[in-house]
């Protein structure tokens, strides 16, 4: 878009995928093209989450379904850490949308798209809370990801480590997509 707006190309299109507009958004998260930098970025925040979650609990899964004991689903959530003594498997889906207007949106999309397992899991007297963790492409992080990481059980020492370092793979990734 930049290039056509200086006169240094014919046209607004996104010189990788076609699509009319070749915008901040469509280049950091919308263009199909992209789409393997996306799953990297994604990845990156992940697998920041996976380190420290893997420090503390030998009971967390990453990017499976959830145990088949509690339900049959295809559905597969980010990280799902299981308390099997207080019958508790509490959801955490990672999103890296544009900016905060969509940060909110996505969280509700999100909650939505995995409250299933909460009905599931309460007829065998489980409870599955949902959560969202987010970190825009830009490195902008909720509220509400902060509750997943309390949630998560993670002190209030460790979240600002967590938060910094996710900030920075986010960045760092989302700088690479070209």
């Amino acid at each position: 878009a930049n290039l056509f707006k200086w006169g240094l190309a014919t046209a607004a299109r996104c010189m990788r995928c076609g699509a009319n507009s070749e915008t901040g958004l469509h280049v950091l998260n919308g263009c199909t093209t992209r789409m393997p930098s996306y799953t990297k970025r994604h990845n990156a925040v992940l697998d920041v989450l996976r380190k420290y979650l893997l420090k503390r609990s030998r009971c967390v899964s990453f990017d499976r379904p959830l145990r088949g004991e509690l339900c049959e689903n295809t559905l597969r959530p980010d990280i799902v850490l299981y308390d099997d003594g207080a019958r508790k498997a509490t959801i955490v889906d990672v999103k890296c949308p544009y900016n905060n207007r969509m940060l909110y949106e996505t969280n509700k999309r999100n909650v939505s798209k995995y409250s299933c397992f909460g009905r599931l899991l309460r007829k065998k007297d489980w409870s599955a809370p949902v959560f969202t963790f987010t970190c825009s492409s830009s490195g902008l992080i909720p509220d509400y990801s902060l509750v997943a990481l309390k949630q998560l059980g993670f002190s209030r020492v460790d979240i600002p480590k967590i938060l910094r370092e996710v900030v920075k793979v986010c960045i760092m990734a989302s700088s690479r997509i070209s």
